[in-house]
């Protein structure tokens, strides 16, 4: 299937995601997998204290979609050059959590790209030039920097407005600058919505004592 042909535009959400999970079936994920790590990073997100600094709800978006997706697959960590990857167990791909922009999962012909930018390694990844090249293969054999094939580069990006979490996952094929022009392969997930937590009706919880006139003694040994 094409980078532009998706489903026609009266099809069901249903039919997004049965379409969507057989795309995403020969890479070993699911819309509930990725869609589970998107809404867990907005979760993430909402918790930040208003004292924090202001990068820190974006921040901590990104690094717990990370986690999930992570504790989801199984697959192996690479945090090599500073940029977090998640690697099939074939070699063949790997995947970069990011937070995007410009139609991420939308259906219609559409480029979105990284939120902040790319960055020199992800950059160097869409260009098929990687900034550096490991010494030994995962069975701990040297690597032959001839022969070397850097796993082929998907990004899982999503994004949140107007109360709906958007996501897709996507392989960049082209770019300009800092910003992906052209994908190789797209597969948008359909929106989900998201209830902040305080929104959600959670039961009352209930103290070890509700006894305004119990004492709490602790017996303490002064020191000699």
């Amino acid at each position: 299937m094409a980078a532009h042909d998706y489903l026609p535009a009266e099809a069901s959400v249903d039919d997004w995601q049965a379409w969507a999970d057989e795309q995403l079936a020969p890479l070993g994920l699911s819309t509930v997998l990725l869609q589970a790590a998107a809404e867990a990073g907005r979760r993430r997100q909402e918790s930040a204290s208003p004292l924090a600094p202001r990068a820190t709800p974006g921040q901590d978006r990104w690094s717990e979609t990370v986690v999930v997706f992570r504790e989801r697959t199984g697959w192996e960590i690479d945090d090599q050059d500073g940029l977090p990857k998640t690697i099939h167990p074939s070699g063949a791909f790997q995947v970069v959590v990011t937070t995007g922009r410009g139609g991420v999962g939308s259906l219609k012909a559409a480029s979105p790209t990284p939120k902040n930018g790319l960055g020199a390694v992800v950059r160097a990844l869409i260009d098929r030039r990687p900034l550096t090249i490991p010494m030994m293969n995962r069975r701990g054999e040297p690597i032959d920097v001839e022969e070397y094939n850097e796993p082929e580069l998907w990004l899982f990006l999503t994004d949140y407005h107007d109360g709906m979490i958007y996501s897709e996952l996507s392989c960049p094929s082209a770019r300009q600058g800092d910003e992906v022009v052209e994908y190789r392969r797209r597969i948008p997930l359909p929106p989900v919505a998201f209830e902040p937590a305080s929104d959600v009706d959670l039961p009352p919880v209930e103290a070890p004592d509700d006894d305004p006139h119990t004492s709490h003694v602790v017996d303490v040994e002064p020191l000699e």
